[in-house]
C-alpha cells in the first residue's frame, strides 16, 4: 500500500510540474510576442515621425527608425525585466515549488 501512495505522489508531482512548466512557457511566449509587437509598432511610429519631421532620404529614414525602435524596445525590455528564455534553474525552481506544495499537502492530511 505504501508503494501505491508513492506512485500516486509521483504522478501528482509530474502533473503539477507539467502545469507550472506550461504556464512558464506561455509567459515566455507572451513576452516575446509583446516585445515583437512593440518593436514593429515603434518602428512604424518612428518611421512616420521621421517622415513628418522632414527627413527626405527614405533609406536613411528606415535605418534611423530601425535604430530608434531597437533602442526603445531594449530599454523597455530592460525596465520591465522580461523573462525571454527557460533555463535549468527555472525547472529546478518549479520542482522545488511542486515538492513543497506536495509536502504541505501531506502535512495537512
Amino acid at each position: 500500500m505504501n508503494s501505491e501512495s508513492t506512485q500516486l505522489d509521483y504522478k501528482e508531482r509530474d502533473k503539477l510540474f507539467k502545469k507550472y512548466f506550461v504556464e512558464l512557457k506561455i509567459k515566455v511566449t507572451l513576452n516575446w510576442f509583446e516585445l515583437t509587437a512593440l518593436l514593429v509598432l515603434s518602428f512604424i511610429g518612428g518611421f512616420k515621425l521621421l517622415k513628418a519631421m522632414g527627413m527626405s532620404s527614405r533609406p536613411l529614414c528606415l535605418i534611423a527608425s530601425l535604430f530608434i525602435s531597437l533602442v526603445f524596445t531594449l530599454l523597455f525590455s530592460y525596465i520591465r525585466k522580461y523573462k525571454l528564455k527557460i533555463d535549468r534553474f527555472d525547472k529546478e525552481r518549479i520542482y522545488k515549488r511542486v515538492s513543497n506544495e506536495l509536502h504541505e499537502n501531506l502535512k495537512s492530511n
